[in-house]
């Protein structure tokens, strides 16, 4: 059960929240992931194209897609006045194509998605999300530290901003 708990605030990260309240329901909070980025896949490389790939990943906007697809799922959503939302470009594009401008964004840096510095292995070619994969998964258990914040100050983090 914990290890479902870490995955999914993995996943909230990469997501936004929208929360609805009216007078007559409970408040609802439903997480929605941001749309796909306008970037080529990127095939295999070294860790230096991965780190390239993911600061681009981090930068880019997203492709178009039609809202209704999301919306439809999403009850009276309409009523929606306030979006959570991480601060990457991504998730605010992926908020504004769904609800518009008629909705009160808020940005957090505690939503932004975990932010892993790419493990360097010289000369090695994988595919880049491999790379990815294995740069998140050390990073997570702290064998690869780097510079970045580590995984258990970004989980107290995420438990003080859900409090």
């Amino acid at each position: 059960m914990q290890k479902l708990y870490w995955v999914l605030q993995l996943i909230i990260l990469q997501m936004f929240t929208v929360q609805i309240v009216s007078a007559d329901s409970i408040p609802r909070i439903y997480i929605i992931r941001h749309a796909n980025v306008d970037l080529p896949k990127p095939g295999w490389g070294s860790a230096k194209k991965s780190k390239k790939y993911k600061n681009a990943y981090n930068t880019v906007g997203i492709e178009t897609f039609n809202p209704e697809k999301a919306l439809h799922k999403i009850e009276n959503h309409a009523s929606i006045d306030t979006v959570f939302c991480s601060p990457q470009l991504r998730a605010q594009e992926t908020a504004l194509l769904l609800f518009s401008e008629d909705v009160i964004l808020e940005t957090d840096s505690v939503l932004i998605e975990f932010d892993y510095p790419v493990i360097q292995i010289p000369v090695l070619q994988l595919p880049v999300k491999g790379w990815l994969a294995i740069s998140r998964i050390t990073w997570m258990t702290g064998i690869n530290r780097g510079k970045k914040s580590n995984y258990k100050n970004r989980i107290s983090s995420l438990n003080d901003f859900s409090d």
